[in-house]
């Protein structure tokens, strides 16, 4: 198998599973990027359908696992690219955003790039998965604090009280028929079914 970094190329398929020509990209626990990027992949196998068991698997077995090892020692952004056919730090003049798609990387001036990076700022698009439970009642306390009662499955046979705030309520204003949503990185939040339905799939 061919590695993008040529000092992983000594990390070899003894059964000669993978291609030897096959290109791989090998993500450590120790990139702080790779436990999302590994929730992206769930959640793009999810979105498909077509093993809904296995974003799940590859959860528990990877990102959990990614992510307490983090907990425990040290995490950091990638500092090795690859100019031409050598592997060194990042010369200052290499972006990802410029890979030329053959192996090497553009070598831009820097000053054309920090032009180009001033009026061209960076966007960045994220999936995870969430929990969501769909909200069947929805009732203001005196305090103002809010009481949401959602249903735990489909079939709304088993619900739960969920008590928020009167900043949370003011904020996402749930209504009956939407669904209180729990993100891992985004904390809680409400939307309505039709706004539920166009940004979700169900895992």
């Amino acid at each position: 198998m061919k590695h993008g970094r040529q000092d992983y190329n000594r990390i070899q398929d003894p059964e000669n599973k993978i291609g030897k020509d096959e290109p791989v990209f090998l993500l450590r626990a120790q990139d702080k990027f790779a436990p999302m990027v590994v929730n992206l992949w769930c959640a793009l196998v999810a979105s498909a359908g077509k093993n809904p068991t296995l974003a799940e698997h590859v959860a528990k077995t990877v990102i959990h696992p990614m992510k307490e090892w983090q907990k425990e020692n040290k995490s950091k952004t990638p500092d090795m690219t690859t100019c031409g056919d050598e592997v060194k730090p990042d010369c200052g003049n290499c972006r990802l955003m410029d890979y030329c798609g053959d192996s090497r990387c553009f070598d831009f001036q820097k000053e054309k790039y920090e032009q180009k990076k001033q009026y061209e700022p960076t966007t960045y698009k994220r999936y995870e998965i969430v929990s969501a439970f769909r909200i069947l009642e929805v009732h203001r306390r005196v305090d103002r604090h809010g009481i949401l009662y959602v249903a735990l499955d489909t079939d709304h046979n088993n619900n739960k009280e969920v008590v928020v705030s009167s900043e949370f309520m003011d904020e996402y204003q749930p209504r009956t028929g939407g669904y209180y949503v729990v993100s891992e990185t985004e904390g809680k939040s409400c939307l309505s079914a039709e706004e539920f339905k166009a940004k979700h799939t169900k895992a």
